[in-house]
């Protein structure tokens, strides 16, 4: 495996009023030697094992991290992680968030900064099917695919993110748990759905492609799609496409066909057919009459 999209790199994602930041400094994978420095930094560290065993260090007390376990160390302990066999191979990674203003429906920094903050030092993350999920989508989207699809890799990265700080919050909380499911059910859903769709509207796409990043049936998906934006999957990606195409119409001075590939049709009759259906004119006419209005 090669990772030379990953050397240095920083991830960041805004959604709602936070800003995450995850740092790949080291690569996502990786085999591990003996033993890494001692060291602190103002990050969360997230290591989980792949294969092997390792020995994580901190202050005065040690971990031991075995197959298939995760751990996240609190920003600003000093540790280090020390391996009990040859080789290890391991998915980790570093990361940090921040309250950005924003007018949102609910807190979301203070929700995550509540989980996060809910242990001290080193906590062991109870793994999910849907953890491994993420991280083998991760490590997929930077290793096996051609070209890197930077949402796909903000979108696990989030869905791994928000698996985790939910089996970290207190149980009894009530006001955390209605926060949590705002977020699981609705937020992240939302906020995944409406990307996927804006960055991919040029691209044939369909319903079932949103529900391999939803990790999703497509039956569920439409429904969730429905309940979020009053609209069908399919309906709600040629009304963008309308958009972007008025706005192309209206603002450029570029040709019809080239118009209909940049909004996501093979062909300029399917184009053509969709515009007069949505809007009674032909590209041509409202690309004449919008200039006349202007």
């Amino acid at each position: 495996m090669s990772n030379k999209n990953l050397k240095q790199q920083r991830i960041n994602l805004e959604i709602e009023n936070v800003q995450i930041n995850i740092d790949l400094n080291d690569g996502f994978f990786g085999l591990v030697g003996n033993k890494l420095d001692l060291h602190s930094h103002k990050y969360y560290e997230f290591h989980h094992i792949i294969s092997g065993a390792m020995r994580l260090v901190c202050e005065n007390r040690e971990y031991q991290i075995n197959q298939n376990e995760t751990y996240i160390v609190m920003p600003n302990i000093l540790h280090c992680l020390v391996t009990t066999k040859d080789k290890v191979q391991k998915s980790s990674f570093c990361f940090s968030f921040s309250k950005i203003k924003r007018k949102t429906n609910f807190d979301l920094y203070n929700l995550l900064q509540t989980a996060f903050d809910n242990f001290e030092g080193v906590s062991k993350i109870p793994v999910t099917s849907d953890q491994i999920f993420f991280l083998n989508k991760i490590l997929s989207s930077f290793y096996s695919e051609k070209q890197l699809d930077k949402f796909k890799v903000k979108t696990y990265f989030f869905l791994l993110l928000t698996d985790i700080a939910e089996s970290l919050l207190p149980p009894d909380d009530s006001v955390i748990i209605e926060n949590e499911n705002v977020i699981s059910e609705s937020d992240a859903r939302h906020f995944i759905a409406e990307e996927f769709v804006r960055r991919n509207s040029d691209k044939s796409i369909s319903i079932s492609d949103l529900a391999e990043v939803l990790h999703l049936s497509e039956k569920q998906t439409g429904r969730i799609f429905y309940k979020e934006f009053g609209q069908t999957f399919k309906e709600y990606l040629v009304n963008l496409r309308l958009a972007n195409a008025k706005s192309l119409l209206s603002k450029t001075e570029l040709s019809m066909y080239e118009i209909s590939k940049m909004v996501g049709y093979c062909t300029y009759n399917g184009f053509y057919a969709m515009f007069i259906s949505k809007t009674g004119l032909s590209p041509q006419d409202y690309r004449t009459f919008s200039k006349k209005r202007s």
